[in-house]
């Protein structure tokens, strides 16, 4: 992913806050009460986005530049919709507060307060529970997901509270289109029908904590069926003795191989329950793959570079030297807590020797904060290079603070890290 973003989302956007606002522009209200209602049509719009960057489709990612770069839209998009959406009560408080207190109450929660009212407050406390899910990185995964769900919910209830509102074809309009997106999503994602089924006949312990899986499809591939390739980003269920293994999770692993007939090479290292349990996968186990989604090495110019990897973060930058002779000269910095720990260690020096254009430096640390602004060559150096990074989103958060110490430019600067909640 790269740090300069491309002009599609804000442009998809600004249609879809701007329709529903010109539309239902409020006309002959008090100046807090328009302000009001322009707020709530324009926070459901970006609501309705929202949702439609989470449907996670491979021509959809590609057209938005990535299926990491559609989850951090996914979710500055939700944020703004929320904090458009608490503005609306709070807005309308003020409208009724210029008169009195209890008109600027009754204005928020009348007596009794109706249907209409409850659903309102309903579709917004359900957003404040998915929201606090996103703010509240380190929760188990399993309760996250179940409050971000509520996001969903949400969207059903605050359309119903539209509709209640003003039932016009708009409006009707809005509500269907936020209950298609939320059926896709179930549907094609989350119960996996748009996924193609493999079958594990390979697992080799690469480091004592990660695995590399080799995958078969059951079926031969078929046009119009896209062959993954290595480097690729996939999502990947897998069945065995339970469905999934008892865990019910699609995850995002990179491809690090591929082979004749659509074989896969995933590596699969143990971050949380989902995959230390998967660290038990057996030979003939099932899997459910969805993507490819574009790796971000796909697109690199034929300049020299900068490959920085922490962990797992490696895969990506293996699975390119594997299929490909590297044209131009690149240096590789690899850091890992061991040399036992290191994943691929041993193919990545033999692949060193086999590849003249590539530079490895492994290093070690030991549990201790690795010291980046010594890897790092002088800034009249590193203005030459193009930089790529790939770990944990702390040690590429790290990564990207040295390389614009140094003087690196954003344009200059591509980074895929492990952050898809």
């Amino acid at each position: 992913m790269r740090l300069l973003r491309p002009l599609s989302v804000p442009l998809a956007l600004l249609l879809l806050v701007a329709g529903p606002v010109a539309w239902y522009f409020p006309a002959g209200f008090p100046s807090w009460r328009s302000v009001a209602a322009i707020a709530a049509w324009a926070g459901y719009g970006l609501l309705l986005a929202s949702l439609l960057l989470m449907l996670r489709e491979v021509r959809i990612s590609r057209w938005l530049g990535g299926v990491e770069h559609m989850t951090l839209w996914h979710h500055y998009v939700g944020i703004a919709a929320y904090l458009l959406l608490l503005c609306h009560p709070a807005l309308l408080l003020l409208d009724g507060w210029r008169h009195s207190a209890q008109a600027g109450l009754a204005a928020i929660w009348p007596q009794p307060p109706g249907i209409l009212i409850v659903s309102g407050w309903a579709a917004l406390l359900c957003m404040m529970a998915g929201l606090l899910a996103t703010f509240l990185y380190k929760l188990p995964y399993r309760l996250w997901r179940l409050l971000h769900g509520l996001l969903g919910v949400a969207v059903l209830v605050g359309g119903a509270h539209i509709l209640l509102l003003d039932a016009d074809p708009l409006a009707w309009l809005l509500m269907l289109l936020s209950a298609a997106a939320l059926a896709v999503r179930i549907v094609r994602i989350d119960v996996g029908l748009s996924a193609r089924r493999y079958s594990v006949t390979q697992v080799a312990q690469v480091a004592p904590d990660v695995i590399e899986i080799t995958l078969q499809p059951v079926e031969p591939l078929r046009p119009p069926d896209v062959q993954v390739k290595a480097g690729e980003l996939v999502f990947a269920g897998f069945r065995w003795r339970t469905l999934f293994g008892g865990t019910g999770e699609f995850h995002p692993f990179t491809v690090s191989g591929d082979g004749p007939g659509g074989t896969l090479r995933i590596g699969i290292k143990a971050l949380g329950a989902h995959t230390k349990a998967l660290q038990q996968l057996p030979v003939g186990a099932q899997a459910d793959i969805q993507g490819a989604y574009t790796g971000f090495l796909s697109e690199r110019p034929p300049v020299p570079q900068l490959w920085m990897a922490g962990g797992i973060g490696i895969t990506p930058f293996l699975a390119e030297l594997r299929s490909t002779m590297l044209v131009q000269p690149t240096r590789l910095i690899y850091l890992a807590h061991s040399r036992r720990q290191a994943a691929y260690i041993d193919e990545l020096e033999v692949l060193a020797h086999q590849q003249p254009q590539l530079q490895l430096q492994v290093v070690f640390t030991e549990g201790r904060r690795p010291a980046l602004e010594t890897l790092l060559p002088d800034p009249q150096q590193l203005a030459a290079l193009t930089c790529y990074l790939c770990g944990p989103p702390g040690l590429t958060d790290q990564f990207i603070r040295a390389l614009h110490a140094r003087g690196a430019p954003d344009h200059h600067i591509h980074f895929e890290r492990f952050d898809y909640r």
